[in-house]
């Protein structure tokens, strides 16, 4: 990835942690480190994931990963889905409006 789509990603991902509980915009730079974290995991896949999948790829405790999936799930940041009993997350339409090219 070049430093141009980096800086992009980055944006977007500040935009997209705008539309988050307000914890996650900046009280707490740990915590919206962590939502960072958790959503450029989330856009990597480019398919849905599932929670340990997204502790194996941070450093973050799955505590945390958890927190910032439930806060991302009630905001509609992402959408969770079922499947054969296990949970998978994926960007919501609402995340993918600013997407960039």
């Amino acid at each position: 990835m070049t430093p141009k789509e980096k800086k992009a990603r980055a944006a977007w991902i500040d935009k997209i942690i705008q539309l988050a509980p307000v914890e996650y915009r900046g009280s707490n730079p740990a915590l919206r480190k962590a939502a960072e974290e958790v959503l450029a995991g989330i856009i990597e896949a480019d398919q849905p994931i599932r929670p340990p999948e997204l502790v194996k790829s941070n450093v973050l405790p799955p505590v945390m990963v958890n927190k910032c999936l439930i806060a991302f799930v009630a905001a509609k940041i992402v959408q969770k889905e079922m499947m054969n009993g296990a949970a998978f997350y994926q960007l919501s339409e609402l995340a993918f409006k600013d997407k960039p090219q």
